[in-house]
Parts: structure tokens; sequence; C-alpha cells
């Protein structure tokens, strides 16, 4: 993550002095470490989506979320719903309530799936 700032702020510098402006504020506003979500437990989510028919991919997210926090203590994944022009966390963030309900749905069944195993 460190070099990772480094380079941003280099390449902030770099645009910039190309632009003729000087570059006033550069801060870190978050900087913990990414949770890493449970490789089964995405498979199962996948799998419970492909049998409703519902797309699914797997995606990194930079939002902090709870999941975050869980995974130190448990297995952990999310389920995303698509949201109107891509907006996410966002004031304007809106879903339909088909897609809500789709993920409620997919999430009812991850769950049923992962009660039918004796171990994850």
């Amino acid at each position: 993550m460190n070099e990772f700032v480094d380079a941003l702020r280099s390449e902030a510098n770099g645009c910039a002095k190309s632009g003729n402006v000087r570059l006033t504020t550069f801060e870190v506003l978050s900087d913990g470490l990414p949770a890493v979500c449970d490789s089964r437990l995405c498979d199962l989510i996948a799998k419970e989506a492909r049998s409703l028919e519902l797309p699914a991919k797997f995606m990194v997210s930079g939002a902090g979320h709870d999941a975050a926090f869980l995974s130190h203590v448990a297995p952990t994944a999310m389920i995303f719903v698509p949201c109107q022009d891509g907006l996410s966390h966002h004031p304007d963030e809106w879903a339909t309530s088909e897609d809500l309900a789709d993920g409620t749905t997919l999430m009812l069944r991850a769950v049923m799936a992962l009660d039918q195993r004796e171990i994850l």
C-alpha cells in the first residue's frame, strides 16, 4: 500500500506540474488492510447465483464494510446487487426492487446451502 500511495503521489505531482498548478493537498483517508473474502463462500454464492440464473462476477470493493472486521474472526463474503449507473456508496445510489429481491433470495439460498454442509 505504501508503494501504491507513493506512486499515486508522484503521479499527482506530475499531473500538477504538467498542468502548471500546485498540488496543495494529498492525504490518505484510510489505510486499513484489505480483507480477503473466503474463496469457498465466494464459490458457493456464485454457484447459487448460477442456479438462480443471476449474473455473478468476482470483484474487489474499495469501500469499508463490516466484512473487513468479520474476516478476522470468521469466513466472510459479500453479495452486491447492481445499482443504477454503477453508483455505490453515493447519495444517488439506487437499485430496483427486483435486484434487491434477487440479492435477498441469493443470500437466503447461500445460507441454506451452507447450512447443509457440516463444515465450511
